[in-house]
Parts: structure tokens; C-alpha cells; sequence
């Protein structure tokens, strides 16, 4: 491997598409155990690699060089091999800030609190912090110092601004919520570093209510440019950033079609299959998978209501 990304599980990366949009390479998605991950480093046969849950914290005492702002977050995703020497670098705090900014999220004088606490809450707590957030809290499943469980969160009905640095509802446990953001009448903002699936419940609920919110693609493109440059000590043009975002969502979103019977919705969605080279999925199709029947007679035996709720 040349140039890739380590980490486990890997199955949910996008960073394969990324890269090869930003540069002529092969980008090689390589999910490894912590043994795995020593022997890469130890032999060195790579020429840069990112590097992605669980393991931003765990390479740092295996690097020769680690710049200064990823000293200070005590976290490094990327890792370039300069004459037999790794160098640590931290991308993750310009690609969330690019993404705050692209959003007109402003954490300052706000309290705000980060779900989890590994390496991507370190890059987040630096940044709302040099931000000039009023208040961080830190909320985590085991209980650390300066940590609060996520049951004592919901007392903190004063939470203006929610980040999600957990995996908690990726791919392909899209329908898996961390928080019921019900509990924060007070809430402005909601990131969710999440990108796949793009749009987490978290995130659509959000917007369901209004509340400014974003999922996670924007950092990882920001990020991924920062590092190519790294990768290639090549400054690329700003311009890249819109182009490469706009080619990944194109190619991850999905189109819902929605229609009266009869209305053509089957056809068009062929259509944009062939063209769009997506799949098509007929929901009356997988309806009738489940209930072993056709509709029409499942509408018959059991009513609309009954129909609907499958």
C-alpha cells in the first residue's frame, strides 16, 4: 500500500472515492487490528495513509515527528513517510471548522456539548474551545474524569450546541440514536461527524425541527484535501473543495420518488437507475417480501391502516 487509510471497520469509508477524485492514486481501504497496525508502521512500506477510528490516539507513540496542533488535540489522521520517518499530522480540525463555517455555525459564548470522547472529541473540544465556546462537556458511555453520562445530559436543558463524535448511527446502523434531542429545548446547532448514511436520524430530526444541523461529508472532504496537500506538499485550489463534495453526495444520495398509483413512479425510477447508475428499490415490491401476499389482498384481510404500518 501506498497511499490509504487504516482503521476498523471500514466498511462505511467514502475516503476511497475522495482521494482518488482529488489525485491520480490508488487509495487502498485497509481495516486492521492493533497488531496489524504496528507491523505497517514498523515496516514502513507506505508513503502516506490516514488513519480513522480507533486508532488516532493509539499510532501517536509510534510516529518520529507529530506536528504541533496534533500534540495539542492528542490525536493524528494522517501519517506521512518522509525518508524512513513518520510524520503525524492532525486534518480533522480544518475540515470541521471549513464545515462550521460553511454552515454558519458560531460556537461562541454557547455551551455546547460533545457526544464521546476519542480522538475525534479531542479535535473537536480544541476547536469549540478556539472557537470561543462558553461551556464543553464532555459526555461519554463509561464514566472518566471530566466526563458526564449520557442520563445526567438531559438535565442540561441550557445545551445550545450538540457534536457527534461517536459512530453511533453509521452505516449499517443507520436507524441507531445516541440522544433524543427532544430532551434540549434550547438547542440551535446539531453536528454529527457522521457521513454515511449522509443525512443520520440525529441530523434529519434536527432539521425536522428547525434546528440548523449537519452530517459529517463536508469535514471528510475538507480533511482529505488538507491531507493530499500534505501527502503531496501541493497547495490545491479552494474551488476543488465544491467540486469534489458536489461528485461524492451525488454519487451517495438517494432520490425518493413518491406518487399516486399509476403515476409513472416505476418507469422514472428505471430511468434514473440506468442514468443515474443507482439501484432501484420498488417499495411495493419489498412491502409484498414481507407480507407474503399481494397488496391488494393484504389491503382486503387486514385494511389500510394495517398496510400502511408495514
Amino acid at each position: 500500500m501506498e497511499y490509504g487509510i487504516i482503521g476498523m471497520p471500514l466498511g462505511h469509508s467514502f475516503s476511497k472515492p475522495i482521494h482518488e477524485a482529488i489525485s491520480p492514486i490508488t487509495y487502498e481501504i485497509s481495516a486492521l487490528n492493533e497488531l496489524e497496525v504496528l507491523d505497517l508502521l514498523n515496516k514502513k512500506e507506505f508513503k502516506a495513509i490516514n488513519v480513522t477510528i480507533p486508532y488516532k490516539q493509539f499510532v501517536i507513540p509510534h510516529l518520529d515527528y507529530i506536528d504541533s496542533k496534533a500534540k495539542d488535540i492528542n490525536a493524528v489522521n494522517v501519517i506521512l513517510n518522509k525518508n524512513n520517518k513518520l510524520y503525524g499530522y492532525n486534518t480533522d480540525y480544518g475540515g470541521l471548522k471549513r464545515m462550521l463555517e460553511t454552515h454558519n455555525i458560531n460556537p461562541k459564548d454557547l455551551t455546547c456539548a460533545i457526544l464521546g470522547n476519542g480522538g475525534t472529541h479531542n479535535t473537536s473540544y480544541h476547536l469549540l474551545l478556539d472557537l470561543g465556546a462558553k461551556e464543553i462537556i464532555t459526555v461519554s458511555r463509561n464514566k472518566e474524569e471530566n466526563t458526564i453520562s449520557f442520563e445526567e445530559l438531559k438535565n442540561h436543558k441550557e445545551i445550545e450546541l450538540i457534536l457527534n463524535t461517536t459512530p453511533v448511527g453509521m452505516y449499517p446502523n443507520n436507524h441507531n440514536e445516541i440522544i433524543n434531542i427532544d430532551d434540549f429545548p434550547n438547542l440551535k446547532y446539531l453536528v454529527d461527524v457522521v457521513y454515511n448514511p449522509l443525512r443520520t436520524p440525529l441530523v434529519v430530526k434536527a432539521l425536522n425541527k428547525g434546528i440548523t444541523a449537519t452530517g459529517g461529508l463536508e469535514m471528510l472532504v475538507n480533511q482529505a484535501i488538507i491531507a493530499n496537500e500534505i501527502f503531496f506538499s501541493t497547495p490545491r485550489e479552494d474551488s476543488l473543495y465544491k467540486e469534489i463534495f458536489k461528485k461524492i453526495y451525488l454519487d451517495k444520495v438517494n432520490v425518493v420518488l413518491i406518487g399516486l398509483p399509476m403515476s409513472g413512479k416505476t418507469t422514472i425510477g428505471n430511468a434514473l437507475s440506468t442514468l443515474l447508475n443507482k439501484k432501484f428499490v420498488d417499495i411495493d415490491e419489498e412491502i409484498i417480501k414481507v407480507i407474503k401476499m399481494p397488496i391488494l389482498e393484504y389491503f382486503a384481510k387486514f385494511g389500510e391502516d394495517a398496510f400502511r404500518k408495514v
